[in-house]
Parts: structure tokens; sequence; C-alpha cells
């Protein structure tokens, strides 16, 4: 049997339906539990699953940003003295910022549009083994090369405006 229960009246309602069960069953304990228990008990792998795949990420993209980073300062470093001709051309800084950054968001646009197939047919594969299903928003997919780029961005902007701050090499 099921019932619904208002979150007031738990333990008058409990105590109501054990005394009309134990006058109509001979003798049979009543097993009782909460369905929002037994649901937390079924997806408690799903749960954890969830926690550990989040936690993974984090280490993927702490380690995604410093090897963004040392190859932003290897880049600069390189680019020293054609960063010194454009400003001596007349960029300014935000000149020179813009086009590092430019150069470090192709790869990581790129990189999303190889991405989105894996990443829809992984997921549709996983959503299948539930019984209820949610669809999968294109705009989900651009809100992840969106926030990609951004953490791209916030990686490589510092060591791209020192880059485009320092004097040029003689």
């Amino acid at each position: 049997l099921s019932f619904k229960v208002a979150a007031d009246h738990i333990p008058e309602t409990i105590a109501a339906v054990k005394a009309a069960w134990q006058a109509s069953g001979p003798g049979i304990p009543l097993l009782w539990r909460f369905e929002s228990d037994h649901l937390n008990q079924v997806y408690a792998g799903v749960i954890r699953e969830g926690w550990l795949i989040g936690a993974l990420a984090g280490v993927a993209v702490l380690i995604a940003c410093l090897g963004l980073f040392g190859l932003a300062a290897f880049t600069t470093e390189q680019r020293t003295k054609e960063i010194g001709v454009r400003k001596a051309m007349g960029a300014s800084s935000t000149d020179v910022v813009r086009l590092l950054l430019w150069q470090f968001t192709q790869p990581v646009l790129w990189a999303n549009l190889i991405a989105w197939p894996a990443a829809f047919f992984a997921m549709d594969y996983w959503l299948h083994g539930f019984a209820y299903r949610v669809g999968q928003p294109v705009w989900l997919f651009v809100a992840a090369a969106a926030a990609a780029a951004l953490i791209a961005w916030a990686t490589v902007s510092f060591q791209s405006w020192m880059g485009a701050r320092s004097k040029p090499a003689a």
C-alpha cells in the first residue's frame, strides 16, 4: 500500500495505519518505509558516481589549466620579439592581449566541436538506463563551450597581459 502523508501528521498517520493493519491481519508484522528513503537507497550508487565524476572533472580542469598556463608562459616568452615589433608598429597592450587570447581560444573551440558528438552519444547511452529521461538541449553544449573558453581566458589572461606590458628584448 502507498500513502501520501502530510509532513506535520507523520506520527499520527503511522500509528493509525499500524492500528488498522493489526485490526485487519492475523499477527503479520507491518513493514513500512518512506519512499524518499527507498529512492535514496536505490540511487545511492548514482549519487556517489556523480560526486566522483565531478571531483575527477575538477582535477582534470585544474591540470588542464596548469598546462595551459605553462603553454601561455612559453608562447609569450617565444613571441617576445613579435610582441615588441607589434607594439613598435602602434599596437596597444590590449591588442596584443586580444591576439594572444584568440590564439588560445581557437583550440578550445575546436576541441569543443570535436567533443560535442562524443558527449552527446555517451550521455544518451547513459540516460537510457533510467526510467525517466531528460533531453539534452543544445544550449547546454554551448554553455559548456563558453565555460571552457572563459576558463581558458582566465588562465591565459594574466600571462598574456604581463607579456604585452613587458619591454621588448633588444
